[in-house]
């Protein structure tokens, strides 16, 4: 991750970094994206760019989860839900603003291109994993809140529920990167439905155990 300096920035400085590191990495990919380019884009001396960022990669993640806190986590908030509808409802909701915002910058589609391709290359998984944690921390977060609602499961470990899940979310940006650029506004908001809905048969209880104490009650056999 950044530097100190580069967090004591002015923002507007900042954002002009990370909007010319965008490009960058948009256009070419991590692989073949050059640090000298986006140095001389940026009028910087060779060397000034090291006083913010390690290498390359550091840039690289700095980048990513700077779009992913402004398009997919920053879009959306759980806390307003109240009980298991209201919950997936708020998901599928959050779920179709951030396709929406996501697929209103075409660079920030082009860089989800290039981060499914190095993931699956295995290519800057040193600078990835910070941001791991970051997106890690957010499904943690997310689970829990669901649970508190009943909506998501609790008979798997919690650390294996959200390994689930972060799996299917990788799954779902890899089949999105190449298709949301072209997708209409009413195809998007049918993804998000439907995506809801995959998280939502992985993820909710088995029905049993939405049911109250009193409802299972109900349910079991009597003694014989």
């Amino acid at each position: 991750m950044p530097r100190p300096r580069f967090e004591k920035l002015d923002p507007e400085r900042r954002q002009a970094i990370l909007q010319v590191a965008v490009e960058e990495f948009a256009a070419h990919g991590f692989e073949a994206a050059s640090y000298n380019r986006i140095i001389e884009r940026l009028g910087l001396s060779k060397g000034a760019l090291y006083y913010y960022f390690d290498d390359k990669e550091d840039l690289y993640a700095t980048v990513l989860k700077d779009a992913v806190q402004r398009l997919v986590i920053d879009v959306g908030d759980l806390s307003s839900a109240r009980d298991i509808e209201s919950f997936w409802s708020a998901f599928e909701d959050w779920y179709r603003r951030s396709l929406h915002a996501f697929q209103k910058e075409p660079q920030a589609i082009g860089l989800a291109r290039t981060l499914v391709k190095a993931l699956a290359r295995g290519n800057a998984a040193g600078a990835l994993v910070s941001l791991r944690r970051f997106v890690e921390t957010c499904m943690k977060e997310l689970v829990a809140r669901g649970q508190e609602l009943n909506a998501i499961r609790r008979d798997l470990p919690d650390d294996l529920l959200t390994a689930v899940l972060l799996s299917l979310e990788e799954g779902i940006d890899l089949w999105l990167a190449d298709r949301i650029g072209g997708m209409t506004p009413r195809e998007i908001d049918a993804a998000a439905v439907m995506l809801t809905r995959l998280y939502r048969r992985i993820a909710a209880p088995e029905p049993a155990a939405q049911r109250s104490p009193k409802k299972r009650a109900r349910h079991a056999p009597k003694p014989r």
